[in-house]
């Protein structure tokens, strides 16, 4: 079973072992399931070969961990030598002694360019909304007294369709925009009209191809 994860890797290792003439029994359909992990009794094994002097479990939630310390301790080894740490909690090797220290803040941090750990979840929330769905930017010049369409709405496609299929989508998206500015009229502030055209086009995406942009809109008034 690929791990999660890890499905390239074990995807190359099966083409290799059957490159090189080997059987290969994998997928759902195979009628077979092996565990990425080591059992058990692999991991007794383990520990009895190489007796360690200090064994620190590593991989999985805590219950997991503790399992393998438990094996550990079954196996011989004693109590203060197995280091039961999450993540985040120090440990000292020093003098043949190991010990725990304090935690200290842990977790994933995002190196993008040349910041490290900047980007917060609501910009990585976008990013993956961008990534999924492509983005849709409206953009309009606007009478300020008047409230009516100077010019446009002109419609830039960042990855959401293919340029076959602005044409069928465009027509109707811009007769949505222009209708949501003439309702509005002078009862909403142009931030709120923008809110008016994303949750109507948003819809109309929907309903047209079920597919979720996001979407933008400029309007600059004059």
């Amino acid at each position: 079973r690929r791990i999660p994860g890890h499905e390239r890797s074990v995807d190359l290792m099966i083409n290799r072992l059957l490159r090189r003439g080997a059987d290969v029994i994998y997928g759902p359909g195979s009628g077979v399931h092996v565990s990425g992990h080591a059992a058990a009794e692999e991991l007794t094994a383990l520990i009895e070969a190489v007796r360690p002097r200090f064994l620190v479990p590593i991989h999985g939630e805590y219950r997991h961990l503790l399992a393998h310390a438990r094996l550990a301790e079954r196996g011989g080894l004693a109590g203060n030598r197995v280091l039961l740490a999450e993540n985040g909690r120090g440990i000292e090797f020093q003098g043949g002694r190991a010990g725990l220290l304090e935690s200290v803040p842990a977790g994933r941090i995002l190196v993008d360019g040349k910041g490290v750990g900047d980007i917060e979840g609501p910009v990585m929330k976008s990013r993956r909304r961008m990534g999924a769905g492509g983005v849709v930017v409206v953009v309009a010049l606007v009478d300020d007294a008047a409230r009516q369409i100077l010019m446009g709405p002109h419609l830039v496609n960042l990855g959401f369709v293919g340029a076959e299929a602005e044409n069928g989508l465009w027509e109707e998206t811009r007769a949505l925009v222009t209708g949501a500015i003439e309702e509005a009229g002078a009862d909403l502030a142009w931030d709120e009209v923008g809110d008016l055209i994303r949750r109507r086009v948003g819809r109309f995406f929907t309903r047209a191809i079920d597919r979720r942009p996001v979407i933008e809109t400029v309007l600059i008034p004059i």
